[in-house]
Parts: structure tokens; C-alpha cells; sequence
């Protein structure tokens, strides 16, 4: 594989390649494919080849490969690039790592000095697949495993990516690097003898189903899945986000786990598709009345029963230490006196009057008499004036909540589920206001104000879709900026996330810029706690203390096969 990538991203490599450029652009132009050196062929069509002569490739001047491989709507929006080698296995996973270096070491040296990311080269929108597998590059890459699409790119690496025009340097790029890895996996790059730029021939005429499977891509334009599918699990459970009770999933595959084998669950608005949706996505498999549990329902069911509860008690704890915090800032004259964010809470006292206090209260009062009574020996109950306990209604501190959410494109599937089921855990678990703010790409905003009402949190929550890179540094910013417009009382941020930042805000090291407004959030004093995941654990740790807050590590659902 090539070591030193550094070169591929000098000025002068740009500049010795233009005349590369400005002809492939042309050809594009006119609906033509081309070859990159020897062995790839490059063009925005179907490509075709004899399985006897590899080294002949047609290009497909009629087929746009963007409309038959994604059901695009518009031509000419998806590159399609064949590399091909002597027939063996190219590590998809070596592939897709190359891809990602090389498309983010080139947005650093021609793009961000630049524009600032404006229109830069995005790794979520490239696809692959080789005879190992493929998939979205920055994916769990476990797509692509039939036989019958591992055998047809035996002799090929296959790539889809969308890439602005302005950046058709960087296809340049991605081509180098695959050829690396291919002869780094002890195989020949093999040329192309010829290719061929053919019209009048119609989708219809060629078979493709070798090349349907499923898939996390994202250059999918709509759901309508004539030629390749949707992946199953990138919308996953879709109908837990519409339901009241968060818990049917768990208590149905309780149910379905149970000797009792009814499928029918006790409730919930869409109670009565879920045997239907669970079969769909493997859960459970359905014999007319009967079901029987499947192993990915098994470890699923086996998740919710663990990690829910934990991640619930982690909440309770910091929540309550917050409002002991408030307890105590409470006791200064400003708090005191300022109205309009404080609530009741009930404390027992004596030796004062009903005047000073609440009403009598009842049982401590018995059982303060009953544990004199004991203690000297006396056979009757009576209840002495010291015995008297009044309820003491002090004022507490309320807290406005402010959630976090990570959506870039690694929280795809469960993950962005289970934050939305924190969402609605946090919604009912505490009288306060809670607000939900969104990260991705390079964007951050507020998805749901601040509010007491449960329709709105709904909503919103369903428009929540995972893509994109991690702009945490903007998140945190766009989280205090949120919290100052609104004069928030007592704040507490609860961020969620599964990975380290890979877009900053300032500087090109999103990594420091996130550390920089964690500061300004232990400075003001806010309430702090995140819940991510185990693989970038040391990282969100680091992030907790300097916003001298918490963290809750959840078990990452790729472990476990669930995501």
C-alpha cells in the first residue's frame, strides 16, 4: 500500500494532472466512459463485460449508473469505477480504510485551506465491494456477503461515489490507493484491453440480479427497491420512534421467549404489526399462529434487559445530584427571591407551628410516639407535643434539560433508536423542561425547544435521520449558545454519542475544539453527563472532565452483532 500519501495531496501533483482532468471531465460530458491508466475504467454508466473477456468493458451510454443502482431520479449524479485484477480476494475492509485516509487527507490539503469544507469530498456517499464483501466505506462494511455478488466482482473492485466535479482530483487519489491494496493482498492489476462506449441498449436487457443485496448506502435517493435493497437495519425497528410504550419490544419478545406462544402483544398504538415487523427484520419467525425466537431477537431482547436499566439508573443518579447541588445553591438570598423555576418538595419538621409549616403529618408523627413509646417502656401509644411533625415545603430547583444527539452516519441503526428511547425515558422520568439538539455534518441545531409536552417531543424525534460527519465542537457550541438565548435555569447537558469529532469548528483539530467549549461549560457551571460507547471510551472520558461532568459507557451494539 502506498506509505506516504503526502505526495498525492502536493500542489504539484494537482497541477501535473490537469490535463487528466479537464479530459475526463469532457468525456462525462458527453456520456462517455474512460480509462484511469490501465486497469480502471471510470464513468457515470453501467459498465458490462464478458466473463471470458475481462479485458473488454462496454460502457453503457443509455443506463445511468446512479438511476439503476440507487433508483436516482437525475442522471449523472454517481461516479462508477471498476479496478480490475487477477481473480481473488481484496480485503473490502483494507479498501474502504485507503478511502476513507485518502479522501480525508485530501479535503485537509485542497478543501479546508480553502473554502473550509464547503462542498469537500464526503466518504459517507462512497460505496464498494469486492469479493469479500462492500458496502458504505464509512459503514460496518458487513454487506456484500452472497455468493453470487462476492463471485461476480471476483476480478474487480467495484466503486460508487458521489464527488463534486470541482474534486475529480480526488477519484484520482482513490484510485491509487486501491490499486495498493490490491497488489498489497499478493494480486496482479489486470489492463483493459478496450473499452466501449455503446448506445440503444435498455436496463431490461441485462440481468443484475448477481449484483442486489442489501446495503447502508447512502446514495439511495428513495425506498423503492427495483434493483438493489435497502438495508434492513439502517431503518431499523422504525416503529419503535411511534410508539407510546417504550418498553413493547422487551415485553413482546419476553412473551415470544415464553412457553406461552401467543404473538399478540398487550397494547401500544401499533401492537398489531409487531409479529409482522419483528419477523421482517429477524427477530422471530412466524408459522401461522405459533412463533419462535431467533437468535438476533435473542440478543437483542438480552440488550434491552441490560443496558436500559443502567443507562435509566445512570440518569436517576446524576439527575439527583444535580438537584442536591440546587438544594444547596438554593439557600442564597437571589435564589430565594427570584420567582418562577422552583416547585414543592415535602420535608419533615417539628417543634413548629402549622402557621410556619404545612399540615400535620400523620404517620411520622405515630411513629415518632411509637419509638418513644419503646424506647421508655410504656405500654400505651400516646402522641406528646414533641411527637407533633409538620410537612415543611421547601422550595427546590428546577433543571432544564438540554439532550444532545450525535446523528452522523455512525450512529446509523440502533444506535440513534436507543437515543431516542433515552429521549422519551428522560421525558417521563422528571417533571423539568427538556429540549433536544441535533449534530451532523456541519450543522448543529435545536430539533425540539423547550418543552413539558410529550406530541412535540414526538415529532420531532421522528425527523431525526442519521448521515454525515461529527461536528461535536458544534453540537457543545450550539448547545450553551441554546441555553444563554433562552436564559435556562440551572441547565444540565446530556450529550449522546458513539465516536470522537471529525469536523472542528475553529482549528482543522476537531478534537481540541470540542475539548475548548467543554471548558466553557465547567466554567458556567452547567450540569454535565455522556453517554457514549465503548470504542472511543478514553476519548469521552477526557471530554466529561474537562466539562466536569460524568460518563455512562454503554456497550457498543456492533459487539454484540445488533447494529
Amino acid at each position: 500500500m502506498i506509505k506516504n500519501k503526502e505526495y498525492l495531496f502536493n500542489p504539484q501533483f494537482l497541477h501535473k494532472i490537469e490535463p487528466v482532468l479537464e479530459e475526463l471531465q469532457h468525456i462525462f460530458s458527453i456520456d462517455m466512459g474512460a480509462r484511469i491508466g490501465q486497469t480502471t475504467v471510470c464513468s457515470q454508466k453501467l459498465h458490462s463485460f464478458h466473463p471470458e473477456t475481462p479485458e473488454r468493458v462496454y460502457i453503457l451510454q443509455d443506463i445511468d449508473a446512479g438511476q439503476i443502482f440507487y433508483q436516482r431520479t437525475e442522471p449523472g449524479g454517481i461516479y462508477h469505477i471498476d479496478i480490475f485484477h487477477q481473480c481473488g480476494p481484496v480485503d473490502h475492509y483494507m479498501v474502504a480504510n485507503e478511502i476513507q485516509e485518502v479522501v480525508e487527507g485530501y479535503n485537509k490539503e485542497h478543501v479546508v485551506k480553502q473554502l473550509g469544507r464547503v462542498n469537500a469530498v464526503m466518504a459517507d456517499f462512497i460505496d464498494i465491494q469486492t469479493s469479500t464483501g462492500g458496502g458504505r466505506v464509512t459503514g460496518k462494511l458487513d454487506y456484500g456477503k452472497r455468493a453470487a455478488l462476492r463471485k461476480a466482482h471476483s476480478n474487480h473492485v467495484h466503486i460508487t461515489a458521489m464527488i463534486p466535479p470541482a474534486h475529480l482530483a480526488c477519484l484520482i487519489c482513490i484510485v491509487m490507493v486501491v490499486e495498493s491494496v490490491i497488489l498489497s493482498c499478493n494480486l496482479e492489476l489486470r489492463c483493459n484491453e478496450k473499452i466501449e462506449n455503446v448506445r440503444g441498449l435498455s436496463k431490461e436487457k441485462y440481468d443484475l440480479s448477481a449484483y442486489m443485496d442489501e446495503s447502508d448506502s447512502l446514495l439511495q435517493e428513495n425506498k423503492n427497491n427495483t434493483t438493489f435493497e435497502v438495508d434492513a437495519k439502517l431503518g431499523e425497528n422504525e416503529w419503535i420512534n411511534k410508539s407510546d410504550k417504550t418498553e413493547e419490544l422487551k415485553e413482546f419478545l419476553e412473551k415470544s421467549h415464553s412457553k406461552n406462544k401467543d404473538p399478540k402483544p398487550t397494547g401500544g398504538i401499533n401492537s398489531c404489526r409487531v409479529p409482522e415487523i419483528l419477523a421482517s427484520e429477524g427477530m422471530i419467525e412466524l408459522a401461522g399462529n405459533l412463533l419462535s425466537i431467533e437468535e438476533y431477537g435473542k440478543g437483542f431482547k438480552s440488550y434491552l434487559e441490560t443496558q436500559l436499566p443502567e443507562i435509566e439508573a445512570h440518569l436517576r443518579k446524576v439527575v439527583r445530584e444535580a438537584k442536591c447541588l440546587s438544594k444547596q445553591l438554593g439557600k442564597s438570598k437571589f435564589l430565594e427571591n427570584s420567582a418562577g423555576f422552583y416547585s414543592e418538595e415535602k420535608h419533615i419538621c417539628h417543634g413548629k407551628t402549622v402557621k410556619e409549616y404545612g399540615g400535620l403529618a400523620i404517620a411520622e408523627m405515630v411513629n415518632a410516639a411509637a419509638q418513644r413509646m419503646v424506647e421508655n417502656g410504656d405500654k400505651t401509644l400516646k402522641i406528646l407535643p414533641n411527637d407533633i411533625r409538620y410537612f415543611n415545603n421547601r422550595k427546590r430547583r428546577k433543571i432544564e434539560f438540554c439532550l444532545l444527539i450525535d446523528a452522523s452516519s455512525s450512529m446509523d441503526g440502533q444506535r440513534i433508536h436507543i437515543a431516542k428511547l433515552l429521549a422519551r425515558y428522560l421525558f417521563f422520568s422528571t417533571n423539568d423542561r427538556i429540549s433536544v439538539l441535533v449534530f451532523q455534518q456541519n450543522q448543529a441545531w435545536v430539533q425540539v425547544p423547550f418543552t413539558h409536552d410529550f406530541r412535540q417531543l414526538e415529532q420531532s424525534l421522528e425527523g431525526i435521520k442519521a448521515y454525515g460527519e461529527t461536528p461535536l465542537a458544534l453540537g457543545l457550541k450550539a448547545c450553551l449558545q441554546y441555553i444563554e438565548q433562552e436564559k435556562a435555569k440551572n441547565p444540565f447537558i446530556i450529550l449522546i454519542t458513539d465516536g470522537v469529532p471529525t469536523l472542528g469548528t475553529v482549528t482543522t483539530n476537531p478534537i481540541n475544539d470540542a475539548l475548548a467549549i467543554a471548558k466553557k461549560i465547567k466554567s458556567s457551571n452547567y450540569g454535565f453527563t455522556c453517554i457514549g460507547l465503548k470504542p472511543h471510551l478514553f476519548y469521552l472520558k477526557q471530554l466529561s472532565e474537562v466539562a466536569g461532568g460524568s460518563i455512562y459507557a454503554i456497550e457498543d451494539l456492533d459487539e454484540r452483532g445488533l447494529c
